[in-house]
């Protein structure tokens, strides 16, 4: 702040010391002396207590004078005099008016100039005096300087300060870039104009040195358009060209400081412009913000109107107004059109409402006279008006019970409504049935939809030994006791948030004996929005026949393994969960659970040990969700979870969590730790499925993809699994029409002899020809139709055609025929290892002529039928070999366990196979083992006579690629081998 008071002090002497040597007269007297605005203004923007800086701006501006006036302490006494001046216009400006420095009114100027002229005659006083007590103002001249000192004080600070005031800040921040550039524009024309008039600039043109007024113009336009702060900037270049035209005196004002041709000082002038560029902006602006505000108040006027109206309108209650003048009902809302089906137009005639509504001449009248005496009651006696119920004709003739009341607003009375039909209707059945259930003989009690309750009948009373007022309240639940082994209640809840009803036995606590065996039947009421609004329990004795029906209802809804929901109860749940949510606006999260290789154990270790883990599995996920939710068997080792009331669909990422970690862990079964995992499916509604069927769908779908990413994982429903599904579901459905329509067939690949050259074997490959004649390679579908266990039916037609192939070639001593056989085949229980050895004596082949080829990933699988199924075919003679081999977990144990007579080394050894290469020494190890453990080596991808002759200095057994054939037809594969017959 010290700076700034520092910048103004320099200012102030600045402009003095300019005018004292340029422009003063006896005394140091002018009469537009600038530097007592500049001072003014600076006391009213950093505060009275910088006066020293402004004194001593004043000290610097009577030293800074060619040729002082006065010696140095008197200097100092008027320089103190003026700031005297200045410090009492700002005391009074603060103290004593309401004066708003940013001039936002005329009233702050008028207050400025009468507070400018008190200072004026203070400062200049105080001047003069000391002045003319120090002779230095000859009697003579006393007056003369006076008027002229009283009158430059006077204009610095009436007409200079505002200048000061209004042109501080940034005010230009807030002005658009267009408007900031119309404002310089409008300046620039107004200083040509100021040089037209002061200095005679365009003379030669046009001569407006006798023009004065026209910069009046000027000021009001700027004032009327660019408001104060363009006034006020031309007015700022309007005195300095006045001031500094006086040094010529060409212009409109002489050297004598006043106007040509009239005699009108230079002061009078400009103080007329400034007020009139004040006066004008202030009064426009003033206007403007009174628009703005007024504009602003009807726009708050009619938002507020429209949003009563609005108000109005969405109530769901009855709202009309009657004019009490013309007796109109002349409004009415939506919802009175929608309970009574009326509009405004159909009480167009005065008092139409009495006889439309009320058609009956004795009801009406009746009515009526009620009405007006309650009306007439309300008005006197200032009290609310008395609710009346009144049978209402509606339009198309049916009856509603409303129950209407008013009040008075000026001359309208404000009609409401309530539609009491249902609510009355519902009172008399509720009566009803409350004396029924009275009267029954079983034990009644009815519970609100959260289980207290409300009533119980006389009987239930008995039984329990609590009284009515006891129960009344109290949760239902508190009243189940779980006892001799009974299983948790728990599902009771689930059962009625999902479907409404349970049936079952429990244990009911009694007041003053032990709890008793009963059999409980609870049924649910619901709203039209199918909220519950009452569960109604029925408590009656266990009969056989209510043990059969309890027995049937566990049979058909749940697992008789784990006692959990089946499918069909489970989809129940779902269904009723999903209606629930449409409510509730909640989310529901499905859980689809598929235990890892549950298959082993149960080969491995027997049912009877596999149903002891799934009954461990269904208590550890019981345990981790809720009562309300869900958990369901649905299949062998498939479970089902149904979160439901969820605020969020991510809350359920928790949970999923939490499940995936705890079926993770140990379970102890007869004494064995055993450890097993699940892969886990998640699908959200309302995210992907509206209803039950897709939403199970879409978690089994992201199931199976969680078991693609290695299993022992969770993956949730996207819409790429599910086009991928859509996919799948199609090449299978395309899979079964090829093998109906038979588009399949075989190509075979000739394996030669590396050492003889000849062919001694065959590949059987098999290719898919579509109905319109594309060619489709296993890669694009062999995956899909394992996983489908379509795979077991396309083996069964690869076998048979190979079998028919080998039994159609003319003899061919020692010629084998490889064909690829899947893990998933001889796992599936669909294959048969019998039938295939029977297929062979059929078509009478050798086994020795088969050669079946495994991958490593099926030498892993230690499945008992696996297992069981090559040592079948083995034993009959059926020779096997590696595919692929060194691709995939190669394991040496295996090799000699499975007791193989080929491996195949992979294309992708052979391909960039050269002398020295680092494939060659991996090929080299590959053939050696194989050579080491008594088996035969086959090389497949050679496509160059080098990768051949490198193979053969190997002592690789056989090679298989392009540089001896493509896959072949089977007609064509046959001329092969008949031409290397006649060759040889």
């Amino acid at each position: 702040m010290a700076i700034k008071a520092t910048l103004w002090g320099l200012a102030y002497a600045i402009s003095a010391t300019f005018l004292m040597n340029y422009f003063v007269g006896v005394a140091g007297a002018n009469p537009v002396w600038v530097p007592a605005g500049i001072g003014l203004g600076a006391l009213l923007i950093l505060g009275r207590r910088y006066w020293p800086f402004i004194f001593a701006g004043a000290m610097l501006g009577e030293l800074g004078v060619t040729h002082p006036y006065y010696p140095l302490h008197i200097a100092f006494l008027v320089s103190a005099g003026s700031v005297i001046g200045m410090l009492s216009a700002a005391t009074l400006l603060k103290r004593l008016t309401k004066f708003n420095p940013d001039f936002y009114s005329v009233g702050d100027y008028l207050r400025l100039i009468i507070v400018s002229l008190i200072a004026a005659l203070i400062g200049t006083t105080i001047n003069i005096a000391l002045l003319n007590w120090n002779g230095f103002i000859a009697q003579a001249d006393l007056f003369q300087v006076f008027r002229k000192w009283l009158i430059g004080d006077f204009f610095g600070m009436a007409f200079v300060t505002p200048i000061v005031m209004i042109l501080r800040g940034d005010w230009y921040r807030s002005w658009s870039k267009r408007r900031l550039i119309y404002l310089a524009t409008a300046l620039f024309l107004g200083f040509l104009v100021g040089q037209a008039i002061f200095f005679g600039w365009f003379k030669e043109f046009v001569n407006l040195t006798n023009r004065g007024n026209l910069y009046f113009f000027m000021v009001t336009f700027m004032g009327l358009y660019f408001g104060r702060h363009g006034a006020m900037l031309l007015f700022l270049i309007m005195i300095t060209q006045s001031i500094l035209s006086t040094f010529s005196g060409v212009g409109f004002f002489g050297s004598d400081m006043m106007t040509r041709p009239g005699p009108t000082p230079i002061w009078v002038y400009l103080a007329t412009a400034c007020t009139l560029g004040l006066v004008v902006s202030l009064a426009v602006e003033n206007f403007r913000r009174k628009n703005d505000a007024l504009l602003a108040s009807s726009k708050i006027l009619e938002e507020s109107e429209a949003r009563f109206r609005e108000i109005v309108a969405n109530t769901p209650a009855l709202m009309a107004t009657y004019d009490l003048k013309t007796e109109v009902t002349d409004y009415v809302n939506p919802f009175f059109t929608k309970v009574l089906g009326y509009v405004s137009s159909d009480f167009s005639a005065p008092n139409a409402w009495w006889g439309i509504a009320y058609p009956d001449p004795l009801y009406r009248q009746e009515v009526q006279t009620e009405w007006n005496r309650r009306a007439e009651e309300c008005l006197q006696n200032g009290t609310p008006f008395t609710p009346f119920e009144t049978q209402t004709t509606c339009k198309d003739g049916s009856m509603r019970l409303i129950s209407w009341g008013s009040y008075f607003a000026g001359d309208r009375m404000v009609i409401y409504g309530i539609d009491v039909t249902d609510q009355k209707r519902a009172e008399e059945v509720l009566k009803v049935t409350s004396a029924v259930y009275r009267a029954m003989g079983e034990a009644v009690v009815v519970n609100d939809a959260k289980g207290n309750i409300l009533m119980a009948n006389d009987t239930f009373c008995e039984l329990s030994g609590f009284t009515q007022e006891e129960l009344v309240g109290a949760s239902f639940s508190t009243l189940l006791v779980k006892q001799h082994g009974a299983r948790s209640y728990s599902d009771i809840y689930t059962s009625l948030e999902a479907m409404g009803r349970w049936e079952g036995q429990a244990w009911i606590a009694k007041k003053h004996e032990n709890e008793v065996l009963k059999f409980i039947s609870i049924y649910s009421t619901f709203d039209e929005n199918g909220f519950p609004l009452q569960r109604v329990v029925l408590v009656s004795d266990v009969t056989d026949q209510r043990k059969a029906r309890e027995l049937i209802n566990q049979q058909a809804n749940f697992d008789p393994l784990t006692g959990l929901p089946n499918r069909r109860l489970m989809f129940d749940r779902l269904d009723q969960l999903i209606k629930q949510s449409i409510r509730s606006k909640k989310s529901i999260a499905i859980i689809y659970i598929d235990l890892d290789n549950f298959k082993d154990i149960n080969d491995s270790r027997g049912h009877d040990f596999g149903d002891q883990l799934l009954k461990g599995i269904a208590t550890r996920l019981r345990s981790e969700v809720r009562e309300t939710d869900t958990v369901a068997r649905i299949g062998g080792d498939e479970f089902v979870v149904l979160l439901s009331d969820l605020e969020k669909p991510e809350f359920a990422d928790v949970i999923v969590r939490q499940i995936s970690k705890k079926l993770a862990d140990p379970i102890l079964i007869e004494q064995h730790m055993i450890y097993v995992t699940a892969s886990l499916g998640v699908s959200l509604y309302p995210n992907d499925g509206s209803d039950g069927k897709s939403l199970l769908l879409g978690a089994d779908q992201a199931m199976y993809a969680a078991k693609a990413q290695g299993r022992n994982t969770f993956q949730y429903f996207t819409q790429a699994l599910q086009i991928n599904a859509s996919y799948r579901a199609g090449v299978i459905a395309e899979l079964r029409m090829a093998l109906e329509k038979n588009q399949f067939e075989l190509c075979y690949q000739p394996i030669v002899n590396l050492r003889t050259g000849l062919i001694d074997h065959a590949e059987a490959l098999l290719r898919w020809r579509r109905s319109n004649g594309e060619v489709v390679l296993p890669s694009a579908f062999i995956q899909i139709a394992e996983d489908s266990g379509i795979i077991v039916d396309i083996g069964d037609w690869v076998w048979s055609e190979s079998l028919s192939f080998l039994s159609s070639l003319e003899y061919q001593p020692g010629f084998s025929l490889s064909i690829n056989v899947a893990a998933s085949q001889f796992n599936s229980n669909q294959h048969s290892a019998t039938r295939w050895l029977e297929q062979l004596q059929e078509y009478r082949i050798s086994p020795q002529s088969i050669v079946l080829e495994i991958t490593e990933r099926m030498m892993l699988n230690q499945s008992q039928r696996v297992m069981r199924k090559i040592a079948m075919l083995q034993e009959a003679g059926c020779q096997f070999s590696v595919d692929d081999f060194g691709t995939g977990y190669s394991s040496l144990a295996s090799l000699k366990n499975f007791n193989f007579d080929y491996i195949k080394i992979d294309a992708d050894f052979v391909r960039p196979l050269s002398p020295g290469s680092q494939d060659a020494a991996l090929v080299f190890a590959m053939i050696s083992m194989a050579k080491g453990l008594g088996l035969n080596s086959i090389a497949e991808g050679v496509e160059t006579q080098e990768q051949a002759d490198i193979l053969r200095t190997m002592s690789c057994t056989y090679a298989q690629g392009y540089l001896y054939s493509k896959p072949l037809a089977a007609a064509d594969f046959k001329a092969l081998l008949k031409t290397q017959h006649l060759d040889s």
